[in-house]
């Protein structure tokens, strides 16, 4: 199954009521009034915080754009980032993922967006986050169901018994290693008691 996940409408809504209230009316404010000798301090602070938060603004809707998450049955995809040497793009098999998280607040759970957190194998401290994901629950769900197919697939053929035939070769194996010295009792026994199961 193919689900795609992106930023929900709701991450663009607070940097633009910033352009809006804030900052064009910080930088209108110092390009509309007379130019007095008392306000020039002020207008100037004013146009220098209405430039900072106007650039800050554009550049979180530019990089909320860009986040983009993609599982397509057994890999998935994790792309943000907008400058070359920032971009992420990662791309791990679900047999790499320990467990995917998939939490809402009110506001989320009303709206319809999440966030997905996706610990890895490799330790438990080592996970990818990312907050207010469009399907963050299917996304979440579809790799359970991977992981949980996958290791009871493991676990089945982990459960596949030796044939008769190669145990008694193995201990014979075992055996001869044993009387020529190659290993000790206790190796022989822990050894042979591997092999029986």
């Amino acid at each position: 199954m193919f689900i795609k996940s992106r930023k929900h409408w709701n991450a663009y809504t607070t940097p633009i009521l910033l352009i809006i209230f804030i900052a064009l009316p910080a930088i209108i404010f110092y390009f509309k009034n007379g130019n007095p000798e008392s306000y020039k301090v002020v207008k100037i602070s004013l146009l220098i915080l209405g430039v900072i938060i106007f650039y800050k603004s554009i550049r979180k809707i530019i990089l909320n754009y860009k986040v983009e998450w993609i599982f397509d049955g057994n890999i998935l995809i994790v792309k943000s980032g907008l400058l070359p040497w920032k971009k992420t793009h990662i791309e791990m098999d679900a047999s790499q993922i320990f467990e995917p998280l998939n939490s809402k607040n009110l506001v989320g759970t009303l709206l319809g967006y999440g966030i997905i957190k996706i610990r890895r194998t490799d330790g438990l401290t080592t996970y990818i986050l990312e907050y207010m994901m469009t399907n963050s629950e299917k996304i979440a769900s579809e790799i359970s169901k991977y992981i949980r197919l996958n290791k009871h697939q493991q676990t089945s053929s982990s459960n596949i018994r030796v044939p008769k035939e190669s145990l008694s070769d193995e201990l014979k194996k075992l055996g001869d290693l044993f009387k020529d010295g190659v290993i000790s009792d206790e190796e022989f026994e822990k050894a042979k008691q591997k092999i029986i199961g």
